[in-house]
């Protein structure tokens, strides 16, 4: 008895090569993403030259941690009350309303922190299934009719708050690390009312070694990939 063709069976075969395709083809991107960037390690050398200028201020929080942070504005525990993402009862599921989990940072220079903020959480709020702290959160509200709508999400930490001479929202340099453990620092702008990404700055292919800065010839086409792989992983929302 000749057996009946199954059509369901050849798409999932196509399907599954296609996906291996897709796997193949990033991984020989970045690859070469990080060629790009090894081989031109003299130009990059200078890239922090380019943005020298360009910003009123820049505030460099990202070694900053959790320890010594405070609620400083009398209304951090309100917004994390009214964002129902914590709780002041011990022994809850929920995270504790804690400066040591909680950062606050200003959105907008002309609006009250309870109207615009960014919310930092702290790694250790979010162990692996090793144990292990995982990545930071990132999280961007601004009230509209007088509710607190999010408009990004980041899995990554913040670098750079970049105050600019014109506009009431500063840019942001983010710093992300991919399931290969490269790490990759992106610059964002806020436009039409959320973060969007700008461009890849800098690169490093592991987290224990030193970013170099991307190429100006290269910076389209990689921020290009990153931009991808930050949105494949599930990294920027």
């Amino acid at each position: 008895m000749v057996p009946k063709h199954n059509p369901k069976q050849g798409l999932s075969s196509s399907r599954n090569l296609f996906i291996l395709g897709i796997i193949v083809m990033l991984g020989g991107i970045v690859a070469w993403l990080m060629y790009s960037i090894n081989s031109q390690s003299e130009e990059n050398n200078d890239g922090d030259e380019n943005f020298a200028g360009q910003y009123a201020s820049v505030d460099t929080v990202g070694a900053e941690g959790f320890d010594s942070n405070k609620f400083t504005e009398g209304v951090e525990e309100q917004l994390l009350t009214e964002l129902g993402i914590c709780d002041t009862i011990e022994n809850s599921e929920k995270l504790p309303c804690s400066p040591q989990v909680f950062r606050f940072f200003r959105l907008n220079k002309d609006k009250p922190l309870k109207d615009a903020f960014i919310l930092l959480i702290n790694a250790r709020a979010f162990p692996d299934e090793n144990g292990q702290w995982t990545a930071r959160r990132i999280l961007v509200f601004e009230r509209e009719s007088g509710k607190l709508v999010e408009t990004n999400r980041f899995m990554g930490n913040i670098t750079e708050i970049r105050k600019p001479f014109n506009g009431s929202y500063n840019d942001l340099l983010l710093r992300f690390r991919n399931k290969e453990k490269t790490v990759f620092y992106c610059s964002y702008r806020w436009i039409n009312r959320r973060y969007e990404f700008y461009q890849c700055e800098e690169i490093a292919e592991q987290t224990d070694r030193a970013p170099r800065f991307v190429s100006p010839k290269y910076i389209d086409s990689v921020s290009l990939v990153v931009k991808g792989i930050l949105t494949s992983e599930e990294l920027a929302f």
